[in-house]
């Protein structure tokens, strides 16, 4: 029985997080003030840190599901 892993779980909400992550994203690459980027940049740390967060424990049951 060959061990597998779950990397990426989505729920409606982390989608959410996600579509945002991609705006903020090419926000951040249009961005001519720096006080803009570095705002848009924080915001993506957040943002990917909370679907980090709200992952962890969705990867964890799928991958417990998957090597029962």
């Amino acid at each position: 029985c060959q061990h597998r892993a779950v990397f990426s779980v989505t729920t409606p909400q982390i989608r959410e997080l996600q579509k945002r992550i991609r705006s903020v994203k090419s926000q951040y690459d249009k961005a001519k003030r720096l006080k803009k980027a570095e705002r848009l940049l924080t915001e993506y740390f957040n943002l990917k840190e909370r679907i980090g967060l709200l992952m962890q424990p969705l990867v964890e049951q799928a991958n417990e599901e998957l090597n029962q």
